[in-house]
């Protein structure tokens, strides 16, 4: 029996970041606890401006402030990961339908032209009936908001501000502490898993449907 080796680099890359989170979750809340600590044992307790400096620090740290940058970047990376292999994807279709038009060629954003392209030009399910798209557009939204303003709610321009008001309503694994986006791990795990097996279902049925395509680069 030959094993279908074609895309096998994007549920490697998945793989990967899978491996990362389980890092983090394992090893992050000892790396917080000890720099806590560390702050503790340093402070003067008589100095009162230093007490106060060491608690707006510790309380900076429990919430993940000071680690969002972290935790946030699986969610920077995993889109990242979707956009290319659903490009990658689309050329290898593209090239076995002998199609011209290329999902580059479409305008809006890259989920509004994927969806687009892979219906009405490939003639070809992007993801199957039933798929949460308000969880995958959320994902993106918070993607853009760390990517492009940093995760500083201030910066965050248009209706994005409003709409992560909304999704840190519906959901406590993302928050807003101060000015700032919070992506928690079990946000990060869960956008990595939900990704994954989206890309692992269409990566499936695009080696069955197109016995010929290759992996393009």
């Amino acid at each position: 029996m030959t094993i279908d080796l074609r895309f096998i680099e994007i549920g490697y890359e998945f793989h990967v970041l899978r491996e990362s989170i389980r890092l983090l979750e394992e090893h992050l809340p000892m790396v917080v606890s000890t720099e806590i600590a560390r702050l503790r044992e340093a402070v003067d307790p008589d100095d009162e401006a230093s007490l106060s400096e060491v608690s707006f620090r510790e309380s900076e740290l429990e919430q993940g402030v000071v680690t969002r940058a972290v935790t946030g970047a699986p969610v920077i990376a995993a889109w990242a990961g979707y956009e290319a292999a659903v490009t990658k994807l689309a050329r290898s279709i593209q090239k076995c339908r002998s199609i011209r038009l290329g999902l580059s060629d479409l305008r809006g954003s890259f989920l509004d032209r994927a969806r687009k392209y892979f219906a009405d030009v490939l003639a070809f399910e992007l993801h199957p009936q039933g798929t949460d798209w308000g969880r995958l557009e959320m994902i993106a939204t918070v993607r853009h908001c760390l990517a492009h303003a940093n995760g500083r709610f201030p910066d965050i321009k248009g209706k994005d501000q409003q709409r992560v008001l909304d999704f840190a309503r519906i959901t406590s694994e993302l928050r807003l502490e101060g000015e700032y986006i919070v992506v928690t791990l079990p946000f990060a795990r869960s956008a990595v898993e939900f990704i994954d097996s989206l890309l692992s279902e269409l990566v499936e049925r695009t080696r069955a449907t197109f016995p010929h395509a290759k992996d393009v680069d």
